[in-house]
């Protein structure tokens, strides 16, 4: 059960201060919902894992069409979730984490802090990915409609993978906004 010390703040907000201090951040719209959530993951990291649909822990997971050593898929940990009401905790921070959640909680509330960076850097020495064979797709997509049927799961997007530079002045959020305009019910 999340607990809930700490005052709202915005999704802007709260994204900044994630990449201001260098911490794996994911934003997201449910399909139909007007608000936004977010997590962060004070380890600083998103852990490359397997794709695995059954996992109890809180945690946003990334799966693009790669796949190195059955572990593409990134899962960035709810630490701190952000949501209409507020800012949540799921579990007790140890002394690191603590320190972090403090810094992050402090840039949140001061916008002056965040980051001017609107990007973070992949972690030097990530190996590049290995896009799926057609069979290797094809059986993510029917274990993900076999999870969906079997717990009743909102939204499961499967998608393919493109590398493409980013323009100059890219901004992710207002990118985020513009789409969630466009596509409300996606």
């Amino acid at each position: 059960m999340p607990t809930t010390p700490f005052d709202p703040v915005s999704l802007d907000t709260f994204y900044n201060a994630a990449i201001a201090n260098n911490l794996a951040v994911a934003v997201w719209r449910a399909p139909g919902e007007t608000t936004a959530q977010a997590v962060v993951d004070l380890s600083g990291n998103a852990h490359s894992t397997p794709i695995d649909f059954g996992s109890s822990q809180p945690a946003f997971v990334v799966a693009p069409f790669v796949n190195h050593d059955n572990k593409s898929a990134l899962r960035i940990e709810a630490d701190v979730h952000l949501t209409a009401s507020g800012i949540h905790q799921y579990r007790q921070s140890w002394n690191g984490q603590r320190q972090t959640l403090e810094r992050f909680l402090a840039a949140c509330h001061a916008p002056d802090r965040a980051s001017s960076h609107n990007w973070y850097l992949p972690a030097a020495g990530s190996p590049p990915g290995r896009a799926s064979t057609r069979d290797e797709y094809s059986q993510l997509i029917r274990s993900a409609i076999r999870f969906i049927t079997a717990n009743r799961i909102e939204k499961v997007v499967v998608s393919r993978m493109t590398e493409t530079p980013l323009p100059a002045g890219f901004a992710p959020m207002a990118t985020f906004a513009h789409l969630c305009a466009a596509y409300p019910r996606a």
